[in-house]
Parts: C-alpha cells; sequence; structure tokens
C-alpha cells in the first residue's frame, strides 16, 4: 500500500501485485497529485523526514 501522508486532507492509496508494481503506481498517482496542487495554485507540503532506527 502507498500513501502520501504529507498532503494533508487527501486519502489517496494506491498498491501493486508485487513491490515494483506498487512503487510505479505509487510514482504515478504522486505526480496526479502534484498536477491537481498546481492546477490549483496550491502550495505543495513540506516533506516528511524519519530517521530510520
Amino acid at each position: 500500500m502507498v500513501g502520501f501522508p504529507d498532503f494533508p486532507g487527501q486519502r489517496w492509496r494506491t498498491h501493486g501485485s508485487t513491490y515494483s508494481e506498487a512503487v510505479a503506481n505509487g510514482a504515478e498517482a504522486l505526480e496526479s497529485l502534484i498536477m491537481a496542487y498546481e492546477a490549483t495554485g496550491e502550495e505543495l507540503p513540506k516533506p516528511t523526514f524519519s530517521k530510520a532506527a
């Protein structure tokens, strides 16, 4: 399951049968989400960074 928690109010999710397919679908969904923000002139949210344990 691929989601985009940095985009407030967005419930966009995607998945794939394999890890590679999920990543590809996630990249496509993220591109669409960014295009929607740009079309409305909305500023993209700042990314959240996490440190690996």
